[in-house]
């Protein structure tokens, strides 16, 4: 059986509360479990920030590069919209 691969798009306004949290939580799930045997998948954390005012970049950095993630950031206030479309064509993986 084949391990999926996932693109994670979390959306990151001020965030810098949560983002630590997030990020382990993912690694938790998508990272697997030797103990029981569930692989891990091949996935991306695709962080958008969309022009935050507090130290959600500062905290993302270090995070982001240390397991298999990506940072993404994009103009001040872009939108949803325009956000979304452009992270669908960066990520690396179908499944989003």
């Amino acid at each position: 059986m084949s391990v999926p691969s996932l693109s994670l798009v979390l959306p990151a306004f001020n965030e810098a509360g949560n983002l630590p949290e997030g990020l382990e939580l993912a690694r938790a799930v998508f990272g697997g479990d030797p103990a029981s045997g569930r692989p891990a998948l091949d996935w991306e954390v695709v962080v958008v920030d969309d022009g935050s005012t507090d130290r959600t970049a500062d905290i993302c950095q270090p995070m982001l590069h240390s397991g298999s993630s990506v940072e993404s950031s994009y103009p001040l206030l872009a939108g949803l919209h325009l956000i979304y479309s452009q992270v669908v064509a960066a990520t690396e993986f179908p499944i989003l």
